[in-house]
């Protein structure tokens, strides 16, 4: 029968394009075009970084929704190549032999600076097998992708969008920014809409000093009124017309916001893939980005050479699972840890422990985990001071991103300090500075000087973007404080690791989830990289991830970290250093294992496991601790 009359008639495709020849530098103008010149030097004199524009449907795969009066159309996403390089002339080449590899560093957020100049990428380089990829996620604002380069042009921007695809109506994808759910602006709407619906309204919201402190989560009554902000938040950021696309009966007010989800990043990777002519891509996803390489190889299984799962985020699309695995991964960290501190006393030590030398133990021995649990369960001040310590040398720039050596002794040094004496005052515990390998100070806890909430300056809320989109669940807030309580009552030392789901189960959009992970295909055989001991996610995230792809191979590091280490130094030098005792021999083995899979597709054998060298082997003692240097004052002359 004829479509009702007020359908428009489905819009007739166009007819396919034969496929461009496979060739990254002369990709299909249709879909990408490369700026003109290529001037961005990671290396100045050795590498150049090429970046261009991708054009890719802003909704893929539904045309039916044309009939609906929904012409999407297309966008635009910033896309980074840097070429192979012929081994003999040490030049780069568009080599036709050089096969494409697409990285994807996580968050999710990663944009087109992913991996560029990073040790393994430019091995891979340099032997001219592989030319490398990356892109700049929907909606995530690339201004810093290359803050690191010394010879940027003076006034340099990006090269503009072609002109035809200007003329065709295309626009880059914008990047999403949106109020702060502590902005007053939202805080007064929610008070608003509490006092109308005749609720009661905390008087503790009034104290921005104890709400921002980070305390106030701790408490699930509380919870019910943050999830309550964030969802005003997100809501007035589907209001601003900037981000709209239009309205519709069948769907409502549509905004870019509802196209960020991981599977509109696949078919974006498959795009680029069409563009430069390649029958298969490789991808290498860290941490989010074994996300992104899963959909991929579940969506396009064909369309597949190597992919590597580094770091695997926890497997689940179920909102009050994928919170409690969330909250395992700080548990499983400090779990390994504490372990190590009590063997120090029971078996280094044993009986004759308390007459040793206590810098030859770790300062926190016996018993860590009890002593951290007597200060989670106290007043306030030390339960702030706890959750300060946990952050710093979990997550940021701690054990996520430097391993093991020597934050987790200076940690361990903290915990005896608060446990003692409730300060950190104690020996060998201080401020931590990873990137200068030197204590600035004692560890001073986040102070709010605001007596009022004010007006913020907008964010980018990566995750609870891209997440809220992908996982199927929306909770009330009756819900939300629940399972907060749960959390809180199951994992007293991780849970506040999985404060994004609060963000994620209030936001206000309708989820397109990804599809369960997996593909039986033969020659689909990926790599899939697990941590022992991973801040970030848990160690059988990665066992899971195998489940997925019988074909592949599951390689586990004993190790401390957010996937594997990058830099290609082990520091297998200096077996008293740091790098050694973050890094070691597991780290190089499971590095050299996995560039071998990249360059002759050899898996190593499932289940294998690369071995570390601590914590057990001192790398906790109060000594590591009390060794650090002092950081020299800010404006000390270099020496």
């Amino acid at each position: 029968p004829p479509p009702p009359p007020f359908l428009p008639p489905s819009p007739q495709p166009p007819p396919p394009r034969p496929p461009p020849e496979y060739n990254v530098c002369s990709p299909d103008p249709e879909l990408l075009v490369w700026d003109d010149p290529p001037d961005w030097t990671v290396d100045p004199g050795r590498r150049k970084v090429q970046v261009g524009w991708l054009k890719v449907p802003i909704l893929h795969q539904q045309p039916s929704l044309e009939q609906l009066g929904i012409p999407l159309g297309d966008t635009a996403l910033r896309v980074t190549l840097e070429l192979a390089t012929d081994p003999d002339t040490n030049e780069e080449i568009c080599s036709h032999n050089a096969k494409p590899l697409f990285t994807h560093c996580g968050g999710p957020g990663s944009v087109n600076d992913c991996m560029v100049g990073k040790a393994p990428v430019r091995k891979l380089l340099n032997s001219g097998q592989y030319h490398h990829l990356a892109i700049a996620q929907r909606g995530i604002d690339p201004k810093d992708a290359f803050n690191y380069v010394k010879e940027n042009p003076p006034g340099y921007k990006f090269g503009p969008l072609p002109d035809k695809w200007v003329q065709e109506g295309v626009e880059r994808f914008p990047y999403i920014y949106c109020h702060n759910a502590f902005d007053i602006r939202v805080m007064n709407e929610v008070k608003a809409a509490y006092l109308a619906a005749g609720l009661n309204w905390e008087s503790v919201w009034e104290n921005p000093e104890y709400v921002q402190s980070g305390v106030a989560f701790a408490d699930p009554r509380l919870t019910k009124v943050f999830a309550g902000l964030q969802n005003a938040a997100m809501s007035e950021c589907r209001r601003r017309p900037e981000y709209h696309l239009g309205t519709n009966f069948a769907r409502g007010t549509m905004v870019y916001q509802d196209f960020m989800g991981t599977q509109d990043l696949a078919h974006d990777l498959d795009t680029l893939r069409r563009a430069i002519g390649a029958d298969k891509l490789s991808v290498w996803g860290v941490s989010y980005g074994t996300e992104v390489g899963a959909t991929y190889a579940t969506v396009y299984p064909e369309r597949v050479d190597k992919v590597i799962l580094d770091g695997n985020v926890a497997i689940s699309n179920e909102i009050y699972e994928a919170a409690h695995l969330w909250a395992l991964s700080y548990e499983q960290v400090w779990n390994g840890l504490a372990a190590a501190c009590n063997n120090d006393f029971f078996v280094a030590g044993g009986i004759d422990a308390p007459t040793l030398p206590a810098d030859d133990f770790c300062a926190a021995t016996p018993y860590p985990t009890d002593k951290m649990s007597k200060l989670l369960e106290t007043d306030e001040t030390l339960l702030l001071m706890a959750y300060t310590l946990l952050g710093k040398f979990f997550d940021g720039y701690g054990i996520m991103w430097n391993g093991v050596s020597p934050g987790s002794a200076i940690m361990m040094a903290c915990v005896e300090s608060l446990h003692k004496n409730g300060d950190f005052d104690g020996e060998g515990c201080c401020d931590y500075q990873p990137e200068k390998k030197c204590c600035n100070g004692k560890i001073q806890i986040p102070a709010n000087s605001n007596t009022t909430f004010q007006e913020m300056e907008d964010g980018n809320p990566t995750v609870a973007l891209v997440r809220s989109v992908d996982m199927a669940g929306r909770l009330s807030t009756a819900d939300i404080a629940r399972l907060w309580a749960d959390l809180r009552d199951k994992h007293p030392i991780g849970f506040l690791r999985a404060n994004n789901i609060i963000s994620i189960v209030s936001a206000p959009n309708l989820p397109r989830p990804v599809p369960s992970y997996g593909s039986g295909l033969d020659k689909l055989k990926p790599l899939i990289i697990g941590d022992f001991h991973d801040p970030a996610t848990t160690y059988t995230a990665s066992q899971d991830m195998r489940d997925k792809f019988p074909n592949g191979a599951l390689m586990s590091w004993q190790g401390y970290h957010h996937g594997l280490f990058d830099d290609g130094d082990f520091g297998l030098s200096d077996y008293t250093s740091y790098t050694f005792q973050s890094e070691g021999y597991g780290a190089k083995d499971c590095y050299d294992r996995m560039l071998n899979y990249l360059e002759d597709g050899t898996l190593p054998p499932n289940g294998y496991t690369c071995p570390i060298n601590g914590p057990a082997a001192g790398s906790l003692s109060l000594k590591v601790a009390k060794q650090v240097p002092t950081c020299p004052p800010a404006n000390a002359p270099s020496p």
